[in-house]
């Protein structure tokens, strides 16, 4: 990992120049974000990535999930209007409940599910140690505790 110091009257900067990821001024990029995280293995991204949204205050959380949300947005519209003009009818997007400090694209599930044709799924721990399973979800819909103790939809694929 690279040394970080406080530059004069300003926010830490990498031993590279300019602001260190995470820190207030920093473009956090994902090449910056993803050039300081400690390993480029998926467990070591992720540890990483897990370790900087832990440092953030709620402030920094929520704008970070806003930027997140609105460059997710641009790549999925341009995505789905490749398909539909492909011919394209139906389309299912996979998505995630934030648990903890991950990201909250909760807000963006809302834009797609305005669409006629996206079907939101989630994923479903049916059981220990076993592949999830996808069901589908809508805006509003119900949920259930699960024996794993995590909380899943209740439609069904």
């Amino acid at each position: 990992m690279r040394a970080q110091q406080a530059a004069p009257g300003g926010p830490a900067v990498s031993g590279q120049g300019g602001p260190a990821p995470g820190a207030p001024g920093a473009a956090g990029t994902a090449a910056e974000v993803l050039s300081s995280m400690p390993s480029s293995t998926a467990p070591g991204l992720r540890a990483g990535l897990r370790a900087a949204r832990a440092a953030m205050g709620a402030a920094e959380r929520l704008a970070a999930d806003a930027r997140l949300m609105a460059a997710l947005a641009v790549w999925a519209d341009a995505w789905l209007a490749g398909r539909r003009a492909s011919g394209w009818t139906r389309h299912t997007v996979a998505a995630f409940w934030p648990i903890g400090s991950e990201p909250d694209l909760r807000g963006l599930y809302r834009h797609w599910a305005a669409s006629d044709d996206v079907t939101l799924a989630l994923p479903v721990v049916a059981r220990q140690a076993a592949p999830l399973v996808f069901r589908r979800w809508s805006v509003g819909g119900r949920w259930r505790r699960e024996p794993t103790a995590s909380r899943n939809p209740m439609a069904t694929w």
